[in-house]
């Protein structure tokens, strides 16, 4: 590795807090949620799948969507709080 690697400093600033979650966490999140286990080998399968991800969309409470907007109503009641 270059030397000039080591010495350089980063520009910018990290965020701040917790990490966000990667979109793989979130769907293996759902599928726990939904009780597939072995998801990895059942993608291989195409019908079965598309019977889960069926299943999956059919699930409201088991979405990222649900999630956002139950943080975003949380969010709000803290911010009139705050006021």
């Amino acid at each position: 590795m270059p030397k000039n690697m080591f010495i350089q400093e980063l520009e910018g600033t990290r965020r701040r807090g917790r990490l966000r979650k990667r979109w793989k966490e979130e769907v293996e999140r759902d599928l726990q949620v939904l009780g597939v286990r072995r998801w990895r080998e059942l993608v291989a399968d195409k019908e079965k799948w598309k019977d889960i991800f069926r299943q999956a969309k059919a699930t409201v409470d088991c979405s990222a969507n649900g999630r956002r907007r139950r943080r975003r109503r949380r969010r709000r009641r803290r911010r009139r709080r705050r006021s």
